[in-house]
């Protein structure tokens, strides 16, 4: 999506409510605003068709007039694209992302960031890779339909990725890179010291490559690496 986007920031309150403060978008037309004025309250009755689902994510909408008029609301949908338009409105605009457990309660995240620029972070991390000890590049899927924290593919630039490190040895290296590298070795990090875990953070780019965004790792030998997908960086 393009065009401006001025708050509209969502905040997690409880498994069930979240709020989106108040703000000015341009909807998806390029041709409308959508005006927030006050505070709006998120809860699974806002839903756009059907009832809310486990461990599904959902696009948040704000719903306008094309009219000029500032009458707003808001849904979420399965739609990643487009939202079922409730009666009385005609314009929408994504503003975020929200995701339910399986439990289909709303899971805990934080948004920041401002304009059509925002980064997620979830307060409980996804792990995909446990203990890892590929000494060779190893291609690791970063989302996995079905868990909690799915990525959103379609509409993310990069993942912010937590690195918990144990080296075999003082100095040894690991490597996270988004692509599959046929020769050489390009180093993320090292270990300050032999059998000490050390934790780094970083932000990778994913190649796109397949239908969930993807990073290959690899270690010295004896090391051990765990992967966490902790948030991602969202154009709105």
């Amino acid at each position: 999506m393009s065009g401006y986007l001025q708050g509209m920031n969502l905040i997690w309150n409880s498994t069930s409510s979240i709020t989106v403060n108040p703000g000015i978008a341009l909807d998806t037309t390029g041709n409308f605003n959508i005006y927030i004025n006050s505070p709006v309250t998120i809860t699974p009755s806002n839903i756009d068709t059907g009832s809310i689902a486990a461990t599904s994510i959902y696009a948040v909408y704000a719903l306008g007039k094309d009219n000029g008029a500032t009458t707003s609301s808001v849904v979420f949908s399965l739609g990643t694209l487009t939202p079922a338009v409730p009666s009385g409105f005609e314009t929408y605009r994504r503003i975020g992302w929200l995701f339910t457990d399986g439990s289909s309660n709303f899971i805990q995240f934080t948004q920041s960031g401002s304009q059509n620029e925002k980064t997620y972070a979830w307060a409980s991390p996804y792990t995909f890779l446990t203990a890892g000890s590929a000494t060779s590049y190893t291609t690791l899927g970063i989302s996995n339909p079905g868990t909690l924290n799915t990525v959103p593919i379609d509409r993310i630039c990069a993942v912010n990725v937590k690195a918990t490190y144990t080296p075999a040895l003082t100095n040894n290296q690991y490597s996270v890179v988004a692509f599959t590298p046929t020769s050489g070795f390009f180093p993320t990090g090292l270990g300050d010291f032999q059998n000490v875990p050390d934790v780094n953070y970083f932000t990778t780019y994913d190649s796109f490559s397949s239908s969930d965004p993807q990073v290959s790792y690899a270690v010295q030998s004896g090391d051990s690496l765990t992967l966490q997908l902790i948030g991602f960086q969202d154009l709105l």
